[in-house]
């Protein structure tokens, strides 16, 4: 299982490495739908604001959730991978790769390929409408109106020691504003709003009560907001 999405039906959506799984609200029964995409691998899942779903791998597919047989190819990739998937408030799509880093807004018939040219784990948007990018090499918020870096932790030296170089596989924010960088091997981030604060939650093997693992692949806030 690579990503899993709950639509505005509250339908669940489960994107796997042979195709998608779908699980309906109202009895616990499995619906498979294969892609025309280059391969079965799908990667990650995001619904629009118009309701459609956007399924990403080697390529990727657009698709009506109400009926899974209206769904086209928006976008074919020969030899990169669609890593993450984002639409932010404007309902602009924002399409991470395993080379950079893609946008369709609504408006748009093509999509433009931006000046970001690190491989791309994970995205999501805050209150002031910073793009934050985790990669494999640090986390990154991106002004989506500029499309320049506005935060690069790489070169802060006040966080090298926590987000500097850090393998980054999941960026989250709650609904307080904060944000969660979740590492592979650096444990959890917690970046509060002046985004110059943070606070490192690692494994510590004589506190029961720690992390129990220093690499975070997921982050989810519940509706109690844990």
């Amino acid at each position: 299982i690579q990503d899993i999405v709950v639509d505005n039906q509250r339908t669940t959506w489960i994107a796997t490495d042979r195709g998608i799984s779908r699980i309906g609200v109202r009895a616990l029964q499995f619906g498979f739908y294969s892609t025309s995409l280059r391969s079965k691998f799908v990667s990650s899942l995001v619904q629009d604001v118009d309701g459609d779903i956007w399924i990403g791998g080697r390529g990727l597919m657009k698709m009506n959730p109400l009926d899974a047989s209206q769904r086209t190819n928006v976008l074919l990739l020969k030899d990169n991978l669609i890593s993450s998937l984002l639409c932010d408030r404007e309902g602009t799509i924002w399409i991470g790769t395993n080379r950079g880093l893609m946008k369709h807004s609504r408006s748009a018939v093509q999509f433009e390929t931006l000046d970001f040219n690190y491989p791309v784990s994970s995205m999501s948007e805050d209150q002031e409408g910073t793009l934050w990018v985790g990669t494999p090499s640090g986390l990154y918020g991106l002004n989506k109106k500029t499309r320049q870096i506005e935060h690069d932790f790489n070169s802060n030296e006040n966080s090298a020691n926590i987000l500097g170089k850090a393998n980054v596989t999941r960026v989250f924010v709650d609904r307080s504003d904060l944000l969660w960088v979740g590492t592979e091997g650096g444990g959890l981030v917690q970046v509060l709003r002046n985004r110059k604060t943070f606070s490192q939650f690692t494994n510590d093997q004589t506190v029961p009560t720690s992390l129990i693992n220093n690499s975070v692949f997921e982050i989810f806030e519940d509706k109690a907001g844990i």
